[in-house]
């Protein structure tokens, strides 16, 4: 699972795109941030390379640059803040 994915989040049913899976740690995006095991989801659609850098560029540009999904993307992409 990567940036881009969608997930099922089995505990709540609902359906996740993942901004980043780090360790056993997914994040999705939306909000409220949510952090949720790995083990606890199962992927529904894999995205392309295009889309997981789309989103991303996305989430580099958040007006909220302490959101630790900015701070996953910005690391990624190698932006330096």
């Amino acid at each position: 699972m990567r940036t881009g994915d969608t997930v099922r989040h089995e505990p709540s049913g609902e359906e996740w795109l993942v901004a980043y899976v780090e360790g056993t740690d997914l994040v999705p995006c939306g909000w409220p941030l949510t952090f949720a095991k790995v083990s606890d989801c199962k992927l529904v659609t894999a995205c392309s390379d295009e889309e997981s850098t789309a989103l991303l560029n996305r989430m580099a540009d958040m007006r909220d640059g302490g959101d630790v999904r900015c701070r996953y993307a910005r690391r990624k992409l190698g932006i330096l803040e």
